[in-house]
């Protein structure tokens, strides 16, 4: 059952290059604040893989669907990527602020047009939908930003938002510098926060460090690192930039610039718990 109370979280937009140390902020915060944080569900167009499901992974609807929700105004950021369509819809969102959570929005948790890989779940990696689907959605003006990738559409829709609103819990958006762009143009209440890393020259012994990629594959992620470092110099963009050069520091300082947001979430539900 929902909190009763009427408390509203603001969403918060991570952002931050490959490398950056940025999903391993989210894992910490949400597992020191298990019932203050929670993701929104991003909508996307590409069909489930093995194991995703619908409402987990991601919403996976027809691109016609999406591309309507679009033309309406529906999502907060959308993309395209494969053909597919991914996106973070309003009402996501709102639906995470309606259960008095932060709302974490992770672009690369969306609504999206690709399959599931192995393991996904639909709803919780993505929701999986068909391109139409997602481009009627899009359309309609349903997503809060998308982006395209090896021909899948992703993006954040409204919905996404909202439903995580609803639960009480602060909404998290983890998405990349269009996605910055474009949720700013939005009159999503929202605080903007910028994770980097020490150093380009840092960030790239990290990606290469892993040895899980291609040459290519790390040649792009280092270019598009450069353009979000410069771009989060632009003023107006970020409201705070978090240096990730030792981790429990960096974690640290992204926890006290949330504080508030945490504390606030964290005694609507003790009064919700005690009307119970």
């Amino acid at each position: 059952m929902p909190p009763t109370a009427t408390l509203k979280p603001r969403a918060i937009v991570l952002s931050g290059p490959s490398g950056s140390g940025k999903s391993t902020l989210i894992a910490e915060l949400f597992k020191e604040y298990p019932t203050a944080f929670a993701f929104s569900i991003s909508h996307t167009t590409r069909s489930p893989r093995p194991g995703e499901q619908d409402g987990r992974e991601y919403h996976f609807i027809p691109r016609a669907n999406m591309e309507k929700m679009i033309a309406l105004g529906e999502f907060l950021e959308t993309t395209e990527f494969s053909s597919n369509l991914y996106g973070t819809s309003k009402k996501s969102v709102e639906d995470v602020a309606q259960t008095g959570r932060i709302c974490l929005l992770d672009v690369d948790k969306q609504d999206t047009t690709r399959s599931p890989r192995p393991g996904e779940q639909d709803g919780r990696e993505y929701h999986f939908i068909p391109r139409a689907n997602m481009e009627k959605m899009i359309a309609l003006g349903e997503f809060l930003e998308t982006t395209e990738f090896s021909s899948n559409l992703y993006g954040t829709s409204k919905k996404s938002v909202e439903d995580v609103a609803q639960t009480g819990r602060i909404c998290l958006l983890d998405v990349d510098k269009q996605g910055v762009k474009n949720i700013r143009n939005t009159d999503l209440n929202a605080l903007f926060i910028y994770i980097s890393p020490p150093s380009y020259e840092i960030l790239e012994q990290r990606l290469r460090g892993r040895k899980t990629e291609s040459e290519a594959a790390i040649e792009k992620r280092l270019r598009e690192a450069k353009e979000s470092m410069e771009f989060s110099k632009e003023p107006g963009m970020y409201d705070h930039i978090v240096m990730n050069d030792q981790l429990d520091a960096a974690y640290q300082t992204l926890k006290e610039i949330l504080r508030k947001d945490i504390e606030a979430v964290l005694e609507q539900q003790k009064v919700n718990n005690a009307d119970k």
